[in-house]
């Protein structure tokens, strides 16, 4: 999983995004487009802040213009914190800690940040945290650091109030997870601007966390965090895609899905790339279909890893779709990662894929492997094909007709009209799977799962029923 850092000087790195898509159509968008509602895969890993400027850009902690500030020199810079300023102690503290104008030195660096901080400067205590944190010029002591990010976020210091807010949210650290303090201290930085704390707070809304659901304050948190986070530009775009507190507008939706897909989202990605291949007449009259913008953002979706994105790559290769050269190879390549990260559709695809080349030594069993993992998911084709493995004692499984009646039923009660069918008929006793001593003929069970089936238009079905039970099914 993706590792979430804390904030320094460096800013901020985003959660990990989980794959929330619609198991629906591929071709159809989903009803309901998902936030990211959690800060979910929290994961402490601070970025030193310390390291000489490697950094990428981002909100900083500290003041990125001269390292030694308005003095002229390292010397002055130090006169000047030994005489008691605060600020120049943090500088002091600064240079000797990413090794700008005397040799790195890490306890050096501790012990002048310390002094800021023990005059009462936030920025200092903020920074005392982050050397307890990383062990940085003192022995690693998590309590400790705890207490300094307290101390800098009780002193108005919007990185340790938002650092804190992340703690509880996830119970890093060995600290107990605590919504109501995690929403207080999300709040707090919230209150003082920052982006991504705006952000966190609008989940924390939506989801009724630490705080009763309120849908129209998340919009309103996540609207003042739009200007600069992409997850909350990809927030505000499900909202208006789905008319929660505003208008629906698939303009608006377009336009923020926009925003933060260019910026590398990849939930915005995989969004877009649904809307422009939606054929959904109410959607595709406002936002016309395009299906080279479709597979671009798709791609790039599936390439952060985005699964059912990965799973829409598959079906694009496999199908050709939207003027893409059919690939069988790279439709599997695509359908494997999905598959390997547990999407039900690509473990099936993949299963039916291996089937249809069973003539290649190893194939028959890499299908029953994958449509397993999908029958066992609820798929109902899967749960069908499994069954005629069962029935047939294929791929080296054990023939067992009990197993593959309870696969069947399983798939002909999701409405899977073959499994009906197959149902039906082996209840009639007309089905070369049929064995007399392991299923009992029972005409009222094969009626009632033919008829099933031919009211889906299955004509085997219909034209059993005619033979069976001489009843005519309607065309």
């Amino acid at each position: 999983m993706k590792q979430m850092t804390l904030k320094t000087t460096s800013g901020l790195s985003l959660p990990a995004v989980k794959d929330r898509s619609s198991r629906g159509a591929l071709w159809r968008f989903p009803a309901r487009v998902p936030l990211l509602l959690l800060v979910t895969g929290l994961f402490l890993q601070m970025p030193s802040v310390w390291a000489q400027q490697q950094e990428t850009p981002g909100k900083a902690a500290i003041s990125q213009e001269s390292p030694f500030g308005t003095y002229d020199s390292f010397e002055k810079l130090l006169q000047a914190a030994q005489g008691g300023d605060a600020d120049a102690q943090i500088k002091v503290g600064l240079c000797y800690g990413k090794g700008i104008g005397v040799t790195q030195d890490y306890e050096k660096a501790f012990t002048w940040v310390m002094k800021s901080a023990e005059q009462g400067n936030a920025l200092g205590a903020y920074l005392v945290a982050d050397c307890y944190m990383q062990g940085k010029g003192v022995e690693q002591n998590i309590p400790q650091a705890m207490e300094w990010f307290t101390k800098a976020a009780n002193q108005g210091n919007a990185i340790a109030q938002y650092n804190l807010g992340a703690i509880y949210s996830e119970g890093l650290l060995g600290i107990p997870k605590n919504e109501k303090k995690a929403f207080f201290w999300f709040e707090k930085a919230a209150n003082q601007g920052d982006k991504d704390a705006q952000n966190n707070l609008g989940r924390y809304y939506y989801n009724g966390l630490g705080v009763p659901k309120d849908l129209e304050k998340a919009f309103y948190w996540f609207e003042k965090a739009a200007n600069q986070n992409k997850e909350a530009q990809y927030n505000m775009g499900v909202f208006y895609y789905q008319g929660q507190v505003v208008q629906k507008d698939l303009k608006q939706a377009e336009y923020w899905w926009e925003k933060a897909a260019e910026q590398g989202d990849p939930n915005a990605q995989a969004s877009l790339g649904l809307l422009y291949r939606n054929d959904d007449k109410d959607v595709s009259s406002v936002i016309p279909q395009n299906p080279e913008k479709s597979i671009y953002w798709t791609q790039k979706a599936a390439n952060q890893g985005v699964v059912r994105s990965q799973y829409d790559m598959g079906l694009i290769y496999y199908a050709g779709l939207g003027g893409m050269k059919k690939d069988r190879d790279k439709a599997m390549e695509w359908w494997e990662k999905a598959a390997q990260a547990g999407n039900m559709d690509a473990q099936q695809a993949l299963g039916i894929c291996y089937m249809e080349k069973k003539e290649i030594p190893g194939n028959l069993e890499k299908s029953i492997h994958w449509l397993q993992k999908a029958a066992a998911q609820g798929a109902p084709p899967a749960q069908r094909n499994m069954g005629t493995f069962y029935a047939m004692g294929l791929g080296g499984l054990k023939k067992d007709v009990n197993k593959a009646l309870e696969l069947w039923k399983k798939a002909a009660e999701a409405g899977d009209s073959e499994a009906q069918y197959v149902l039906g008929s082996c209840y009639a006793g007309d089905a070369e799977y049929y064995d007399p001593d392991k299923i009992y003929q029972n005409m009222p069970e094969a009626k009632k799962w033919l008829q099933k089936a031919a009211d889906q238009g299955h004509e085997r079905a219909k034209e059993a029923l005619e033979r069976l039970f001489h009843i005519k099914a309607s065309s």
